[in-house]
């Protein structure tokens, strides 16, 4: 089987046996069908982790806590995930507004047990929000941490 791509030159694509049968099912119709202007999108917000269960950094080492201080305590307010060696990503709704003061908040990276003492603490630099945030409808709840 051959496939032609149509841009400014024409390519051929020849694909093995199994991927002939991979393109079959693939375009086979299904009845299960994808909300395009919903897709992304969530139907609200849980405050609640439901069937959690504990897990070892090392299966998640991209995983961050964000910490708030509070009465001389460090406590957990919302999670993240590392994109590089500066860049951390989060949900807008966590820093949105005033809820915490930003030279009062760290981010944990490397543990899942905050006692042990083996994980890495920084302290925040910048955060952007995406400027069309909605506290209504939490449409583009991302935030960017450095």
């Amino acid at each position: 089987m051959s496939l032609t791509e149509n841009n400014d030159t024409t390519s051929q694509y020849n694909t093995t046996e199994s991927q002939d049968i991979y393109l079959k099912l693939s375009d086979k119709k299904t009845s299960n069908k994808v909300n395009l202007p919903n897709c992304g999108q969530t139907s609200g917000i849980s405050p609640r982790i439901v069937g959690g269960v504990k897990v070892d950094i090392k299966q998640y080492p991209w995983m961050v806590s964000f910490q708030k201080l509070s009465r001389s305590t460090y406590t957990h307010f919302c999670g993240g995930s590392v994109l590089n060696q500066r860049w951390l990503l989060s949900a807008a709704h966590c820093f949105h507004g005033s809820k915490h003061s930003f030279n009062k908040i760290r981010a944990m990276v490397g543990a899942t047990n905050w006692e042990k003492g083996d994980e890495y603490v920084y302290q925040l630099d910048k955060l952007f929000i995406h400027e069309q945030f909605s506290t209504l409808t939490y449409a583009n709840d991302i935030a960017l941490v450095k």
